[in-house]
């Protein structure tokens, strides 16, 4: 086996991560823990939405019985879009997987699952090219920023909760959502919800 492509390997590891993250609001151990076995592949018939499915590994750690929801990631029509990107993983790591079933592959040999360090740092590299101060912001700030991202672009907030496993959208809005005019007028609705 040749191995990740050499115009990709880490970057393109890196890229899906962020891209994931980001377009999910799946923390750092939800992404760690996604199989690459069998991904399902949607159509929105009335949205035309394209959105993948990947099933979870293990339980998220807030789950303490049930069945294992999978993690859904949804088209985008601005580059890079975070399923484009994920099939091109997908392919490029296809012929490194050896019995490994996790989604993310060290990019380097002996190809194997990478630990939630790697997640993190994976994410903290992208935030600091993008210039995020990451002696201020974390990897669990991507958490907050989908989230902020998502409400300010009118994703409803139950939607958003189930998305994020938030349970109260008090917690939601004290620690994830930034306080930006476009998430105060998003969620003036629901404050008396909150």
């Amino acid at each position: 086996s040749s191995g990740i492509n050499a115009e990709y390997g880490y970057d393109l590891s890196r890229k899906t991560f962020c891209l994931l993250a980001l377009s999910s609001c799946s923390r750092v151990d939800d992404l760690v823990n996604l199989s690459a076995v069998d991904p399902v592949l949607h159509q929105e018939a009335d949205t035309s939405i394209t959105r993948i499915d990947l099933a979870r590994l293990k339980p998220p750690k807030q789950q303490r019985k049930g069945r294992l929801e999978p993690i859904s990631f949804y088209a985008s029509s601005i580059s890079p879009c975070p399923v484009v990107t994920l099939l091109k993983y997908l392919k490029e790591t296809s012929s490194n997987r050896g019995q490994h079933s996790n989604l993310f592959l060290t990019s380097t040999t002996p190809y194997r699952p990478i630990a939630k360090q790697t997640g993190s740092r994976w994410l903290l590299s992208s935030m600091s090219d993008a210039g995020v101060d990451t002696r201020i912001f974390k990897a669990h700030s991507s958490c907050g920023a989908a989230a902020s991202s998502k409400v300010s672009k009118g994703v409803p907030l139950s939607v958003l909760l189930n998305s994020g496993r938030w349970r109260r959208a008090s917690t939601l809005k004290k620690f994830y959502l930034r306080n930006s005019p476009a998430v105060r007028a998003a969620t003036a609705d629901d404050d008396n919800q909150l």
